[in-house]
């Protein structure tokens, strides 16, 4: 997704126009509810942006491939 904002060119009459993009990414849990998954998602897209612009973050609960430890 990065790339293709990167390449993009919004307004074909201005090609010096570009915009950035940042995401936060968090997965869902056993038992979560809305509100915990969208904090987490905030809470990593605003570490993203304090890395500077066109930047992913992703949960650090989030576990790889879905796997959950005990």
């Amino acid at each position: 997704m990065l790339v293709a904002v990167r390449q993009s060119r919004p307004l074909a009459d201005h090609l010096s126009f570009r915009y950035s993009f940042s995401a936060g990414i968090a997965c869902v849990m056993s038992g979560d509810h809305a509100n915990n998954i969208y904090r987490r998602a905030d809470l990593a897209l605003y570490a993203a942006k304090m890395r500077g612009r066109d930047q992913i973050s992703i949960d650090p609960h989030a576990h790889p491939l879905g796997r959950q430890t005990s």
